[in-house]
């Protein structure tokens, strides 16, 4: 059992890093990376122009979080089989008992999600400290989080990401706009 499990981890570990050393910053599905900076999530943001992409700012270890992440999961992710919509789960810490450990690792694997850790809380302080976004989540501590921010596939990020379609938290409550509001972010351009 024990070798099953390390050779299982092993693959995990190889897996990542072919796709980090084939410059795509992606994860297998199911692996948390590092965020890095916001410049580096900004740059892999820009990397899926043409997508609709939905970015998850979430707790691991506060409930309403990760019910939302789980509704994600089952009610958009599961009933949407788009393959190119692109979901970014961000996790960081905003509860004491919060770590990278904590993240509850069967909760969104999917290839179209990308989950990332972000120990500074640099993309959820980025994001509270802009006009364009501020008023758009739940701010505490000046950082932005159990918020869901939907962006259309025009949308480009030079100063801010552009094309915001919907925005909510928590992600919970905020549900059934996240539901309603999808189908305009995932119709293509030409067709609107």
């Amino acid at each position: 059992m024990a070798r099953s499990q390390s050779t299982h981890a092993a693959l995990r570990i190889l897996a990542l890093a072919t796709s980090l050393a084939a410059g795509t910053g992606c994860a297998a599905a199911g692996e948390l990376v590092d965020l890095g900076t916001v410049e580096s999530f900004k740059a892999r943001f820009n990397q899926d122009a043409g997508k609709p992409r939905l970015l998850l700012l979430l707790s691991p270890t506060c409930p309403v979080c990760v019910a939302g992440a789980r509704w994600v999961h089952e009610e958009i992710l599961k009933k949407n089989a788009t393959p190119d919509l692109r979901v970014y789960a961000v996790w960081f810490k905003m509860m004491p008992s919060d770590d990278r450990g904590a993240r509850p690792d069967d909760l969104v694997e999917d290839s179209r999600v990308i989950e990332l850790w972000d120990e500074p809380r640099a993309l959820g302080r980025w994001l509270a400290s802009e006009p364009q976004f501020g008023d758009k989540g739940l701010v505490d501590e000046g950082v932005m989080w159990d918020t869901f921010l939907l962006f259309g596939r025009e949308s480009r990020w030079e100063g801010v990401p552009s094309h915001l379609v919907s925005s909510g938290h928590t992600i919970v409550r905020e549900r059934k706009r996240l539901e309603a509001d999808l189908p305009m972010a995932l119709t293509p351009v030409s067709r609107r």
